[in-house]
């Protein structure tokens, strides 16, 4: 048995596939702890998990980004980038610091498991490996890792085909780290310094390479190639759902012998359901299929008065949950229309079927740049697309059987893939080398 740390921003985005291989290591005998916010205490302690408060500084309610983070709130496109990584993962580096650094004086600890964008653990990564635990970084997101011909992550772009993409692609890597991510790596190379008197060696996208190994919570083949990756990769796999379980709702065996469209905006960006939600309802009102509409969290009655406001009433064939059991629902579903969150596009995927992507907020266009470099689906260029453009979107993919092909292969690599198991090794390694 190991003692083990794993680390979170207290966004419940970056909580629940921590918590999901925390959970899986308790049920296989570790002892582990999980340090993050306080709104998650609950969460974790149902899974078994002890749970460790992040010092205040580094806490925040992410349900409430707007009054969490004022200075972002108003600022959209590049600078509202360079504001947000600024201040949401940059700046807690020295509280996250002191929390993880109290939690190992508290317990012994063999090793610590970290998702990618917890600045507080990376200072820890640059010091001798004998004198810290093992120090393994979870891929919770698309990969950001540099690699040949690849653009700066973030944009959406694709890898370089030709010599003039691979040019744009450095110079984009230039002014990304420079000048868009220039504030939040300044502060990071000096909380660095200050912590622990070692200076920082890679761009803010390169740090989840500084640990021992980066588990990616996803597989290679939805990934672009990394030769010569400065870490160990691990290909671990898309992590089941903690929420799995949930009864089907009452309106579970309309779906039987049905064609089904699923259609969510997640549980971050689902304040304004008219952005995707009402516009694919709209789309499909006619069609013979069944609609199901996750609220992400939000209550039904809040979506049913979406759509009324949008659409007048709520078409018949529409059925809705605040939140949906995806083990029970995808089985069911033909099509998946979201905004690009990566837990649920793996969800999807797991289950062989094709998607379709409009987001343009955190990763979600890098989402869409590997959904389309992986064949599985379509991606929209805007976060707001209009019935028309969902409505096409959805007819190309019911016409080609290309898409799920692709979402099939996809979901076997899933299926074969290595899971907790490859977490296991990895502790076991580390245990022994020390």
């Amino acid at each position: 048995m190991a003692s083990i740390l794993v680390t979170s921003s207290p966004l419940l985005g970056h909580v629940s596939p921590s918590l999901a291989v925390a959970a899986e290591l308790v049920s296989r005998g570790h002892r582990v702890r999980f340090l993050t916010g306080r709104r998650h205490r609950e969460r974790v302690e149902s899974a078994g998990v002890t749970f460790l408060p992040l010092p205040e500084a580094a806490d925040f309610d992410d349900r409430d980004m707007a009054a969490a983070f004022p200075q972002v709130a108003e600022l959209t496109g590049i600078r509202g980038l360079s504001a947000a990584v600024l201040e949401v993962f940059a700046k807690p580096i020295d509280a996250q610091y002191a929390g993880v650094t109290a939690a190992l004086a508290a317990e012994p600890t063999d090793v610590i498991f970290s998702e990618m964008l917890f600045a507080g653990v990376y200072p820890l990564t640059l010091l001798p490996r004998e004198s810290r635990p093992a120090i393994g970084v979870l891929g919770i997101s698309p990969m950001t890792l540099r690699a040949p011909g690849l653009p700066p992550y973030g944009m959406g772009l694709l890898p370089a085909t030709n010599l003039w993409e691979t040019v744009r692609n450095r110079l984009l890597h230039t002014v990304a780290n420079r000048f868009v991510l220039g504030p939040a790596q300044r502060c990071l190379a000096a909380g660095t310094r200050r912590l622990v008197n070692v200076d920082l060696p890679v761009p803010f996208f390169e740090m989840p390479g500084l640990g021992d190994a980066l588990l990616h919570l996803g597989i290679q083949g939805f990934e672009y190639p990394r030769p010569n990756a400065r870490t160990e990769l691990i290909y671990v796999g898309p992590m089941t759902s903690t929420a799995a379980g949930s009864p089907p709702p009452p309106w579970h065996r309309d779906l039987e012998g049905r064609r089904v469209v699923h259609v969510t905006q997640g549980t971050v960006a689902n304040s304004d359901f008219s952005t995707l939600v009402t516009p694919t309802v709209r789309a499909l009102a006619d069609r013979d299929c069944i609609v199901v509409i996750s609220g992400g969290g939000r209550p039904e009655s809040e979506v049913e008065a979406a759509l009324v406001a949008g659409l007048g009433a709520v078409p018949e064939n529409v059925r809705i949950g605040a939140y949906l059991d995806y083990s029970w629902l995808f089985p069911h579903v033909d099509l998946l229309v979201t905004n690009g969150g990566y837990g649920a596009v793996n969800l999807a995927l797991r289950h062989g079927v094709p998607l379709i992507v409009a987001g343009d907020t955190e990763d979600k266009p890098e989402v869409g740049a590997r959904l389309q470099w992986s064949g599985a689906g379509l991606r929209l260029r805007r976060a707001a697309p209009s019935a028309e453009e969902v409505g096409a979107a959805i007819r190309t993919i019911e016409a080609d059987p290309a898409f799920q092909r692709a979402a099939r292969r996809l979901g076997a690599e899933i299926d074969a893939a290595p899971g907790v198991d490859a977490v296991e090794d990895f502790i076991t390694r580390q245990l022994t080398r020390s």
